[in-house]
C-alpha cells in the first residue's frame, strides 16, 4: 500500500502530467451506475484528473491551502486524536465518541477561491494492533454516506467495507463538504463502538494564483458543531454602578485644609485601540480591550487585552502608573510553539514606557504569556525581535545600551 503522504510530494508535478493523469484515471473509474451512487474504489496513489487541458490541475487541498475541518465528536483516549484524520498516516485515525456511529458526522471548509472535486477516506481504521490484531475488521466499519456540498444534499455513497485503501467519489463544493454516516458495518470488537477514518482527502482546484507551499499545510481540526461566540460583554458595563457605589460611600468626606485636594477619586474604564488582521485564522476569533482606571486622577491605570478561542478567551495585562497614559495593542498571527498546532497570536503593546511583546497559544491549554519588555522609552534603549526553534523570544540588540537581563533568551511562561 502506498503512503498517501506522497501525493503531498508530488503536488507540483501535476499540471505537468495532468493528461496522462486524465488518462490513467478514466482507465480505473467504473462506470457511473444509477442511484445510490457506489464510491469507485482507487488506489491511494491515484493520480487526479485536470478539469481541462488549460486548467490547473487538481491538487490535494487539505495539505495545499488553508482549510478546515470539524469532526462531530472525538473519542475520550489522549491517544487518538482528532487531527489523525488528515495526518497522511493510515496507521492512525479519528474516532467518534463512543456510541455515536450512524450521525457522526465531518465537515470541511475549503479556502477561498478553491474548488473541490473529488472526496477520497478510508471506510474505518486500517492500522493493526501491537499484536497484529486487525484493527480494521475488529472496529465498526462505515459502509454507508451522505453527503451536502456547499448545504445542499449531493447524494448517498456506499463504501465497500472490504477495501482498506482510500475510496473516492465526486463531489462539486466551493465552500462546504459534510459528510454523515447513514449506515455502519459491525466490527468483530463489540465493545467498540466508535466511528473511524483512517484518512481523508479533498481534490481538487486550487485559488487562482496558487503555487504550491514548501512543505505540506496541516488543516485545523475541531470538535463539534462550529459556534460564532455570542457578543461579549461591555468590559465597562458596571462602571457606573461602581462610580456610584463610591460617591455614595465617600459623600461625608472632608477636603478642607492643607493637602485636603489630594484625595481618593472614583474609578474609571476606558476601551483602547486594538489592531488585528482581518482574517484571523482558526481558532482565533479576535480581541476586545479595554482599561481599568482605579482611580480617574491619579490612576493606576491596567490594560487587559481578552484574546477569544470560540466561546473561551484569555487575556494579557500590563499596568501604568497614570490614569492619562495612551495604550495601544496589534495582534499578529503566527507559528511560534513547535510543539503546538499553532498559529499563535502575537500580541504587540505600545505603553508611555515602550513597547512589550506577548504570545498567546490555543493548545495544549488556551493562555498567554506574560508580557516582555522590547523597548523602554525612558532608558533610550530597543531591541530586534525574534522566536527561536523551541518557541523562546530572543532579543538582540537594535540600539541604545539595554541591560544584560533585557538581551537573550525569554522562553514563555504559561498559565497554569
Amino acid at each position: 500500500m502506498s503512503d498517501p503522504s506522497s501525493n503531498y510530494r508530488r503536488l507540483a508535478l501535476f499540471a505537468v502530467v495532468a493528461l496522462a493523469a486524465c488518462k490513467k484515471a478514466e482507465q480505473q473509474a467504473p462506470v457511473p451506475t444509477p442511484a445510490p451512487p457506489v464510491i469507485a474504489p482507487v488506489a491511494p496513489d491515484a493520480a487526479p484528473v485536470a478539469i481541462d487541458a488549460g486548467a490547473q490541475a487538481d491538487v490535494e487541498l487539505l495539505h495545499a491551502i488553508p482549510t478546515r475541518i470539524r469532526v462531530s465528536s472525538t473519542v475520550a483516549n489522549p491517544k487518538i486524536l482528532p487531527a489523525h484524520i488528515a495526518d497522511g498516516d493510515l496507521t492512525t485515525a479519528w474516532n467518534s465518541k463512543t456510541g455515536e456511529l450512524v450521525g457522526a458526522w465531518i465537515e470541511i471548509t475549503l479556502g477561498e477561491g478553491a474548488e473541490a472535486h473529488e472526496l477520497r477516506m478510508t471506510a474505518g481504521f486500517t492500522a493493526k494492533g501491537p499484536k497484529n490484531e486487525d484493527w480494521f475488521t475488529m472496529n465498526p466499519r462505515i459502509k454507508k454516506v451522505t453527503v451536502e456540498a456547499d448545504g445542499k444534499a449531493a447524494g448517498t455513497f456506499t463504501l465497500d467495507v472490504a477495501n482498506r485503501g482510500l475510496q473516492v467519489f465526486a463531489v462539486t463544493a466551493t465552500q462546504t463538504v459534510r459528510l454523515t454516516i447513514a449506515e455502519i458495518a459491525a466490527g468483530s470488537k463489540k465493545t467498540w463502538r466508535e466511528a473511524s477514518i483512517s484518512e481523508i482527502e479533498l481534490w481538487g482546484r486550487p485559488p487562482a494564483g496558487w503555487s504550491a507551499p514548501k512543505v505540506p499545510l496541516d488543516p485545523f481540526v475541531g470538535v463539534g458543531e462550529e459556534s460564532l461566540p455570542s457578543a461579549p460583554d461591555d468590559p465597562c458595563a458596571e462602571i457606573d454602578a461602581r462610580r456610584e457605589a463610591f460617591i455614595a460611600e465617600h459623600a461625608n468626606d472632608h477636603h478642607e485644609g492643607p493637602g485636603g485636594e489630594d484625595h481618593n477619586y472614583p474609578p474609571r474604564c476606558d476601551l483602547f485601540e486594538v489592531s488585528a488582521p482581518d482574517d484571523l485564522p482558526e481558532p482565533w476569533r479576535g480581541a476586545q480591550s479595554y482599561c481599568e482606571v482605579n482611580d480617574e486622577i491619579y490612576g493606576p491605570k491596567r490594560c487587559t487585552i481578552l484574546i477569544s478561542r470560540g466561546t473561551e478567551s484569555a487575556w494579557v495585562e500590563i499596568e501604568h502608573e497614570a490614569q492619562s497614559a495612551v495604550m495601544k495593542g496589534q495582534l499578529e498571527a503566527k507559528d511560534v510553539v513547535p510543539s503546538s498546532p499553532g498559529p499563535e497570536l502575537v500580541v504587540h503593546i505600545d505603553h508611555p514606557n515602550g513597547a512589550s511583546v506577548a504570545v498567546c497559544r490555543s493548545a495544549p491549554k488556551l493562555g498567554c504569556s506574560a508580557p516582555i519588555l522590547v523597548r523602554d522609552e525612558n532608558a533610550g534603549w530597543t531591541t530586534r525581535e525574534r522566536f527561536d526553534k523551541t518557541g523562546a523570544l530572543v532579543l538582540d540588540k537594535l540600539t541604545g545600551d539595554p541591560p544584560a537581563g533585557a538581551l537573550g533568551v525569554h522562553p514563555l511562561v504559561w498559565p497554569n
